[in-house]
């Protein structure tokens, strides 16, 4: 017996139809998103006219995501690894990349992390606090000892905002790098010793102790004492919770050292 039109069952009867229909849905994704693909030279050309035009960079990266969306990646990666494109281009595609995919931008800021340009670096380092990568600890640690002050400080910094305690043993040994003074440890600090000092008071990093008291025994009669001295010696109190009445800076270094050695010793 042959069913007729009416008669057949209405899902042998929608099979062909549907399969159409999704083909053709299928089809119409495909082309848009083939259409939506921005090359990179088009997008580069977008975003600097946009930059000219005196848009702010929440404007444009709205503007991007709101044409392309994450098929814009690709471009932007492309940007990014351009060496010959501006800094302030290659700094807004890493920051575009890292708003629009989160934490899938890991391997983007852990490779620009090592650009050669110390402009990218720093980009990178206030990527990997804004997405909260603290897998990026490692990475992040390196650069205590860049070449560049600025991001020796902001790798402390970001140290600091990433809550990353672990790391504190190594803001102990940056204090000990003659990078980080003028002229050897005996000369005048540069401010990244203060910024190393606040991460390690945030983190009451008991284990510091003792360097910091060595240090400090280091840096008597250096050429700022008077002014850096001090925010040690309250560094100290603040992690440990003591305080020692001294008449010299000499006398709290002996008191301090003998603090240390008796608490190793029990």
């Amino acid at each position: 017996m042959i069913l007729n039109k009416k008669e057949r069952p209405e899902t042998l009867y929608s099979k062909p139809k549907n399969l159409i229909l999704i083909t053709v849905l299928a089809l119409t994704q495909t082309l848009a998103l083939a259409a939506t693909t921005p090359t990179t030279d088009h997008l580069q050309k977008e975003i600097t006219q946009s930059l000219t035009q005196g848009k702010s960079k929440s404007q444009i990266q709205n503007q991007i995501y709101n044409r392309y969306g994450t098929q814009s990646i690709t471009a932007l990666k492309q940007i990014l690894k351009t060496q010959t494109n501006s800094d302030e281009l290659r700094w807004f595609a890493l920051l575009t990349i890292v708003r629009l995919t989160g934490k899938d931008s890991l391997q983007t800021i852990q490779a620009t992390l090592k650009d050669p340009n110390w402009i990218l670096r720093n980009a990178a380092l206030k990527a990997a606090v804004a997405i909260e990568a603290t897998e990026l600890q490692d990475d992040i640690e390196s650069l205590l000892h860049d070449k560049s002050l600025i991001i020796r400080t902001t790798a402390v910094d970001s140290i600091g905002k990433l809550q990353l305690a672990e790391s504190a043993p190594k803001l102990v040994n940056a204090l000990f790098d003659e990078k980080n003074y003028h002229k050897g440890l005996k000369s005048k600090a540069l401010w990244i010793y203060d910024h190393i000092l606040n991460v390690l008071t945030q983190f009451q990093h008991k284990q510091s102790v003792p360097k910091l008291v060595k240090l400090m025994e280091l840096r008597l009669n250096a050429e700022d004492t008077d002014e850096n001295s001090p925010k040690l010696l309250t560094t100290l109190e603040k992690i440990t919770g003591k305080k020692f009445k001294a008449n010299s800076l000499k006398e709290q270094v002996f008191l301090w050292k003998r603090n240390t050695l008796a608490e190793q010793t029990f």
